[in-house]
Order: structure tokens, then sequence, then C-alpha cells
């Protein structure tokens, strides 16, 4: 069973927390508001949902990290504004499990993913691995050139 942690600096979707309530796998363990005096959490959820709104990328960053050093099997899910989609490198970086944009209906692939990360998936919006095969791309030719030269 998947045990979920939600974490939120806006209001806590009401949608969202009926819908994991409604999986008979998932069960809703907190709702934590974000404050900027860092996370304090009791619980060992197996899953965190990371709404992202209204934090800055710093702080998102640090929480990620903060998280997994507290219990480095959590998988972290950001639950990301479509302005904040340009972040998500950064996100990854930080060692994210997966993205998911927030746009009609997410709440709905949100299960999906969640069910997902427990086989080791990772699940990010098209504009997200789109940009990830860029900066790979540009690593790899910086790379070669590096190659060359020496």
């Amino acid at each position: 069973m998947a045990t979920i942690l939600y974490i939120s600096k806006t209001p806590f979707s009401k949608l969202i927390i009926q819908k994991i309530k409604e999986q008979t796998e998932m069960e809703l363990i907190g709702c934590v508001l974000y404050t900027t005096n860092g996370l304090v959490i009791e619980e060992k959820p197996n899953v965190v949902l990371l709404d992202t709104e209204l934090i800055a990328l710093p702080e998102v960053t640090a929480a990620i990290k903060q998280l997994k050093a507290a219990n480095p099997f959590v998988k972290v899910i950001m639950l990301v504004d479509s302005s904040q989609l340009d972040d998500s490198i950064a996100f990854i970086e930080a060692g994210s499990d997966s993205i998911i944009e927030k746009h009609t209906y997410y709440e709905d692939k949100l299960l999906l993913v969640i069910l997902s990360i427990q086989d080791a998936h990772y699940y990010a919006p098209s504009s997200v691995i789109l940009d990830l095969l860029e900066r790979l791309e540009e690593l790899n030719v910086s790379w070669k050139m590096e190659f060359i030269f020496q």
C-alpha cells in the first residue's frame, strides 16, 4: 500500500484528497502546510506529493533533498504549474521521482503516477522530456569535442 503525504503552500486540493481516499491501495497519512522554516515531518510515507506553487526554486530543491535525506526510499512527486516547467531540470537534479503539470484532470493522472513510480518508473510532461533530451545532446556534443581535442 502506498502511504502518501501531501505538502503544499496553497490550499490542499480537495479533489486530490478525495481521489486518494477512494483508492484501496493508497492511504493519505497527512497534509502538511509548507513553511519557509523547513519541513518537519514525523511520518515515513512511501510517496510525497509536493505542490511547488508559490515556493521559490531554491526552497523546492532544498525540500526535495531534505525529504530524500530523511527517507532515501521515499518517492517525491512534484505538482507544478505550467509556469514552473522550466525549473523541471533542477527538480530532477535534486532527486524528484516524477513531475506532473497541474492542468485540467491532472488528478486522474496523479493516481496512475503514484502506482507506476512504485515500479521505478518516472513520469514527466513531454516538454520536460524534450528539454532533458536537448540537454543530454548538448552534453554529448561537448564531451565529443573534449575527446577530439585531447
